[in-house]
């Protein structure tokens, strides 16, 4: 919690406004924010780093802790199907347990080999894996 507040406190959300990108295919997200008496509410177009990097980093601080804190089914089906239009990464999860589990979701392709690759080369060929 205190690493998400920390992330969150130095992107200075409340300074932000609307971002000016707008496409054809993505996600609107809508903010409203609030601290003590000041209150902030602004839009952002499926932010990505390049040219919207503090929403984008905003987006991201908050998918992290949601994706985290998701017990319930729906709300882990949710996420992942908005993580692509997130720019979140590799869809994957990897959980630690015996036999290592790795769940793919959401829409890979070749741009994601590489990444693909290199998650399952840290695995040693003898472990094994689901």
């Amino acid at each position: 919690g205190r690493q998400f507040l920390d992330e969150v406190a130095s992107l200075a959300p409340l300074e932000m406004t609307d971002s000016a990108v707008i496409g054809m295919d993505g996600i609107s997200l809508y903010f409203r924010l609030r601290h003590s008496s000041q209150e902030r509410g602004f839009v952002a177009w499926s932010p990505d780093a390049h040219h919207a990097p503090r929403h984008h980093a905003l987006v991201l601080a908050l998918f992290r802790l949601a994706t985290e804190l998701a017990r319930e089914a729906n709300s882990i089906a949710f996420l992942e199907g908005i993580h692509g239009y997130l720019d979140a990464g590799l869809p994957v999860k990897v959980f630690e347990e015996s036999p290592r589990r790795v769940r793919l979701f959401g829409g890979l392709s070749s741009l994601s080999s590489e990444a693909l690759d290199s998650l399952f080369a840290a695995t040693p060929p003898e472990t094994p894996l689901l």
